[in-house]
C-alpha cells in the first residue's frame, strides 16, 4: 500500500481527500503544518506528497524546495486555491511535478497521482531506529536530525544493526 502525505490545514478538505484516496487503496497521513510534515518525511518517506501552498506555519513552496534538496525523486503535487499563471509557473519552477487548483474533482486527483507514481523512481531506502536515521541512497546518517560522519566500516556496521534491529 502506497503512503501519501497530505499537507493541508483545511480539515474538511483533508478529510474528504483522505477518505477518497483510502477508498482507492492508498494510506494517507494528513499534516496541518510544515514542521510536522518535515519531521514525518524524515522518519518515513512517503510515495508522494500533496501540498497546499498557504499553510498556518509558512508557505508550501518552501516545503517543496526542501523536499527537492533532500529527496529529489519524491513526487510533489500542489493542491491550492492559487490559480494565477505566475503561481502555477512558480510552483513548477521550484519543483512541483503537478499543480491542481481548488476546487478539484477527486477522480482527477486520483488519476494524476496514479500517473505520477507510475513514472516515479521513488526507491528510497531509509531506515530509522529511535533518533537515528540511515539514508542508504545518500549514504548519510542523522542523529536527532543532525548529520553525523562515520567511517565506511562504522557505516556498514550501523547499517547491519539497523536493518536487523529486532
Amino acid at each position: 500500500m502506497k503512503n501519501i502525505f497530505y499537507i493541508e490545514d483545511d480539515i474538511d478538505i483533508a478529510k474528504r481527500v483522505k477518505a477518497y484516496l483510502e477508498s482507492k487503496g492508498f494510506s494517507v497521513s494528513v499534516f496541518s503544518n510544515i514542521s510536522t510534515a518535515k519531521d514525518n518525511i524524515i522518519k518515513k518517506l512517503p510515495a508522494l506528497c500533496l501540498i497546499d501552498i498557504k499553510l498556518s506555519d509558512g508557505n508550501g513552496k518552501d516545503l517543496c524546495s526542501w523536499i527537492r534538496k533532500s529527496y529529489p525523486e519524491l513526487p510533489v503535487i500542489f493542491i491550492t486555491v492559487k490559480n494565477e499563471t505566475d503561481d502555477i509557473v512558480t510552483g513548477f519552477d521550484i519543483g512541483a511535478d503537478d499543480y491542481i487548483t481548488k476546487p478539484f474533482e477527486l477522480d482527477i486527483l486520483y488519476s494524476r497521482i496514479c500517473a505520477l507514481l507510475r513514472r516515479s523512481k521513488n526507491s528510497y531506502r531509509i531506515y530509522v531506529c529511535n533518533d537515528i536515521l540511515l539514508d542508504d541512497n545518500k549514504l548519510k546518517v542523522f542523529l536527532n536530525d543532525k548529520e553525523i560522519t562515520l567511517s565506511a566500516m562504522e557505516y556498514q556496521l550501523l547499517q547491519i544493526l539497523i536493518k536487523n534491529k529486532n
